[in-house]
C-alpha cells in the first residue's frame, strides 16, 4: 500500500488542483479526509484483530486497494471526479489495515533476523515508492491516467502477491 500512497502523493495535486480545478484549500480537506482514513481503518482492524489471526485479516482486507484501484481507474478514464476521489480514499485508507497487518505477519516468521526484516520491509516500500513517483513524471501525459494506473497497479499487485507468492504462509 506505501508505493500506492506515494503515487497518490505525487499525482492527485495535479489530477485535483489542475484537471479538476478543487480549491487549494478543499484539495488539504481530501487530504485530510484520506488521512482520517488510515486512522479510522486503523482502530477498525486492531479491534478485528482481537481474537483473529493476523493473515486471516490481512487475506480479507487485500481486497480494499484492488477494489479503490479499479474505482480510482474507472474515475480517471471517464473523468469522474467523485469516483476518483472515493477510490485513492479506499486506496489511502487501506493503509491503516494492511501495513500494520503485514508487518505482523512478516516479522512474525523473523525470530532472531526481525531487526533486518523490518529494514528490508521499509526499504522495499519506500523503495518502490520512489521509483513509482519517477515513473509517474516520466510518462505524465497531462490526464490522471498516470496516477491511476500506479495506482491501481499497486492494489492489484499487493492482492497478487499475497494470493500467489505466499498462498501457504497467509
Amino acid at each position: 500500500p506505501i508505493p500506492g500512497m506515494f503515487a497518490y502523493i505525487i499525482g492527485s495535486p495535479f489530477v485535483f488542483m489542475e484537471l479538476f480545478g478543487v480549491a487549494p484549500g478543499t484539495y488539504s480537506l481530501f487530504f485530510g479526509g484520506n488521512a482520517a482514513g488510515i486512522y479510522l481503518l486503523g482502530r477498525i482492524v486492531s479491534k478485528l484483530a482481537q481474537g483473529r489471526a493476523p493473515e486471516q485479516l490481512l487475506r480479507v482486507f487485500t481486497w480494499q486497494p484492488l477494489i479503490g484501484g479499479a474505482l480510482v481507474l474507472a474515475g480517471a478514464a471517464a473523468s469522474q471526479f467523485w469516483v476518483l476521489a472515493a477510490g485513492l480514499w479506499i486506496c489511502v485508507s487501506s493503509i491503516g489495515a494492511l501495513v500494520p497487518l503485514a508487518v505482523a505477519v512478516a516479522m512474525s516468521r523473523q525470530g532472531h533476523a526481525a531487526g533486518s526484516a523490518s529494514a528490508l520491509i521499509g526499504t522495499m516500500q519506500f523503495g518502490l515508492g520512489a521509483g513509482l513517483g519517477g515513473a509517474i513524471g516520466f510518462v505524465h501525459n497531462g490526464t490522471a491516467m498516470p496516477m491511476a494506473a500506479a495506482v491501481a497497479l499497486c492494489g492489484l499487485g499487493g492482492f497478487l502477491a499475497l494470493r500467489l507468492i505466499a498462498p501457504r504462509s497467509v
